[in-house]
């Protein structure tokens, strides 16, 4: 079961799969093949095609633009803001100066 679809990059030089390893293998790839899908109308679709349009209707409708009250948007924006902090850079941000370098080797 250990080689059921791995690269052969993943086998061992000489490694074969058992003859019970390559039906597993063919059988779990012919069960995740889509045959058929069914459509917004509730039509079948088998061809290419269908499949793709299905599809594309199904990913445009799920993720179409959201409608949002700009209100809304205001009072999460006020609700949310974030404090500048009052210096450019923070105090654990700042250049190491010559002097706390040399404290630093000194110290060992």
């Amino acid at each position: 079961m250990s080689m059921l679809d791995t690269a052969d990059a993943d086998n061992l030089p000489g490694e074969l799969p058992t003859l019970y390893q390559l039906i597993r293998r063919h059988q779990r790839r012919v069960t995740r093949i889509l045959r058929s899908v069914k459509d917004e109308y509730g039509v079948i679709q088998t061809s290419p095609a269908g499949f793709a349009s299905a599809f594309v209707i199904f990913f445009r409708e799920k993720y179409r633009h959201v409608n949002v009250d700009p209100e809304c948007v205001n009072v999460f924006a006020n609700l949310v803001r974030a404090e500048q902090p009052s210096s450019p850079m923070p105090n654990h941000e700042s250049p190491f100066t010559l002097e706390e370098i040399y404290q630093a080797i000194d110290s060992g």
